[in-house]
């Protein structure tokens, strides 16, 4: 079951749960004001599912607060969780496969994978996720796989992505001071109009990137992988296709490309 820290802000009802009602009104009248609401974005009946299980597939949550959410290892695959505001979450471990988080809010929040974390161990966020115009500063995604996820115009100041996987991300406009892609995996990745000067790229591999100038960087990529022609290599027989590199297969998406069977 989630936790939540109770929101006490000014101009906001105090709670422990979740909130969009906005005002001085008495604690009392929080539950009877979400339910009659008919302008919220979210679905009732998903937000009960949520905080009576802790797990909600596909669930439509979009616009709530949840600030200081704890839900390790939550299911929230294909989940509509954008305009969420979940500021400083610990979201370790979770299953955000196919997630919508547009414009979501979550300034300091934990989305690496942890003790307990998702299956496989390859961090909270699945491919694809949509990320875009998010706010993420200082949220931790060590270790995350963003694999082809939208990263467009997030904020990622001060966040980690330190051994992270954004094997053909976009990252289109994102803002990145002082942000860690140390040793990230930037394969295929989308980095234009990026400012990387302020931040930390030590040991990323930089392969097929689009750098900020628009410049493909094929510096990293290991034999065979600079200067592939996508529909080629989608042609080639499926033992041959088997051996091409796991992070390469993951970005060619053959299925969408030629309409041939994917990796």
């Amino acid at each position: 079951m989630p936790t939540f820290a109770a929101t006490t802000a000014k101009g906001e009802l105090g709670m422990t749960g979740w909130s969009r009602v906005r005002g001085d009104a008495a604690v009392g009248t929080l539950l009877v004001a979400l339910a009659a609401a008919p302008a919220l974005a979210f679905n009732p009946a998903d937000r009960d599912a949520f905080n009576a299980t802790g797990n909600c597939p596909g669930c439509d949550l979009s616009g709530l607060e949840m600030r200081s959410l704890g839900a390790l290892g939550a299911n929230l695959a294909g989940a509509n969780l954008s305009d969420t505001t979940m500021t400083f979450a610990n979201l370790q471990g979770a299953d955000l496969s196919g997630a919508n988080l547009t414009n979501a809010r979550m300034a300091g929040a934990n989305l690496s994978n942890g003790p307990g974390g998702a299956p496989g161990g390859i961090g909270a966020i699945y491919p694809p996720t949509n990320l875009s115009g998010a706010t993420l500063i200082g949220v931790d995604l060590g270790t995350a796989n963003l694999t082809n996820a939208n990263l467009t115009r997030a904020d990622l100041r001060g966040a980690n992505l330190s051994d992270a996987n954004l094997t053909g991300a976009d990252l289109t406009g994102a803002v990145v001071t002082v942000t860690s892609f140390a040793r990230a995996n930037l394969t295929g990745a989308n980095l234009t109009g990026l400012d990387l000067d302020v931040a930390n790229t030590v040991g990323a591999k930089f392969c097929n990137t689009t750098m900020p100038d628009g410049v493909m960087n094929t510096n990293g990529c290991a034999p065979g992988e600079a200067g592939i022609d996508p529909a080629e290599l989608c042609q080639l027989p499926a033992d041959q296709f088997a051996q091409l590199p796991e992070e390469l297969r993951a970005v060619l998406d053959c299925r969408r490309r030629v309409g041939m069977p994917g990796p």
